[in-house]
């Protein structure tokens, strides 16, 4: 019964101009645009700049530093950041 419901709500969220894509096609992973991270963008976004930095470290494996570097994009109301932090916990 779950299936027509969800089916439903697809529906009336695109009818709304709203697009639901499927679970799989969702990256699991917050990322950030290569034309965010040019010039002096990053100076005025500190919430994106943590995140940048959280996922560096995050890649290298220094799981400590990402966790630190995603609490303070977190204190900027990064929800990617709080994501993050959530999963890493």
């Amino acid at each position: 019964m779950k299936r027509p419901a969800a089916l439903f709500v697809s529906l009336a969220l695109a009818g709304a101009g709203l697009h639901v894509l499927p679970v799989s096609a969702q990256s699991d992973r917050p990322t950030i645009s290569e034309n965010m991270v040019s010039g002096g963008f990053l100076s005025a976004h500190p919430d994106l700049r943590f995140r940048s930095s959280g996922m560096n470290a995050y890649d290298s494996e220094r799981f400590l530093d990402a966790a630190e570097q995603f609490r303070a994009g977190a204190r900027f109301a990064d929800k990617p950041s709080q994501a993050m932090l959530a999963q890493m916990f």
